[in-house]
């Protein structure tokens, strides 16, 4: 037998005068005429509460109440494997990048979402690198690595809005003012004194030779930390050379002779014993 409706029913107070009917979870009872009418009336009242709360809509977010945060709400360290995830940086831009963005992160807060850094934030942590010594041409350089890994969180609309790392702590004028000085070999000789640099041969002989490479070759400190034991060869007439097969630019990648006083001074040893690197 199928639900009996409403309509199933005669309502003439003849045929019926005590009936009990439930519409819309609302129970209603008639045991006289008058009744019968007060349900009638409230049978039809029921129906059109029913039908305008299915005609309501949500009423429309003002756009100025609409949240300012990303979906993701992604933090500085968040960003930053994602950014290292996507662009191929050379293992030199690498360790700067990270070491300049867990810098940024734990000064601004760690729990801190992207979308919540604002242009003072950046302004604050360059004044603080500034006071903890640094030359300008050096905070300006971990703005920019910071710069670029905001500009790729806009790329990838991981970041709503414009980038907060804008901040321009040298001019021009000051950077070509800042330029680095030529050493002389009264300046080397001071730096590489025997009193304090020999022991380091034996102390830390990582640190001594990548030092004594720096000063002979020229190269950038992540290309020397990035040599293999593999990458100290020798041409048919004999010559030395390291192969530099990675380094912050493509002109960098490269084969640099060596001095043989180089490889007299006990480098050729360290680094065939050097694991993986020299």
């Amino acid at each position: 037998m199928s639900k009996p409706t409403l309509s199933d029913f005669n309502f003439d107070s003849s045929a019926l005068r005590r009936y009990e009917v439930e519409v819309n979870g609302v129970r209603v009872k008639a045991d006289t005429l008058e009744d019968h009418q007060r349900a009638l009336e409230a049978i039809a009242a029921l129906k059109g509460v029913t039908s305008a709360a299915q005609n309501i809509q949500p009423a429309a977010v003002p756009f100025e109440q609409v949240p300012v945060h990303s979906p993701n709400g992604l933090t500085v360290t968040e960003l930053l494997n994602r950014y290292l995830q996507m662009k191929q940086l050379a293992t030199g831009s690498v360790s700067a990048v990270q070491n300049t963005a867990l810098q940024f992160a734990t000064f601004v807060g760690k729990r801190k979402t992207i979308d919540q850094i604002l242009k003072v934030d950046v302004t604050r942590f360059a004044e603080k690198l500034k006071i903890e010594g640094l030359a300008l041409q050096t905070v300006q350089t971990k703005i920019n690595l910071l710069k670029a890994m905001f500009n790729f969180a806009r790329e990838y609309s991981y970041l709503k809005g414009e980038n907060p790392v804008s901040l321009k702590v040298i001019t021009k004028a000051q950077k070509m003012a800042a330029g680095y000085d030529i050493f002389d070999d009264a300046d080397i000789v001071a730096v590489y004194a025997k009193s304090y640099f020999g022991p380091q041969k034996i102390k830390d002989p990582d640190y001594y030779y990548a030092c004594l490479i720096a000063v002979v070759t020229g190269l950038r400190i992540g290309a020397i930390t990035s040599l293999c034991k593999n990458d100290i060869q020798k041409t048919e007439s004999e010559t030395w050379f390291l192969r530099i097969r990675d380094d912050k630019t493509a002109n960098g990648k490269r084969d640099v002779p060596v001095i043989p006083e180089l490889l007299n001074s006990g480098f050729q040893a360290y680094g065939s014993l050097s694991q993986p690197h020299v």
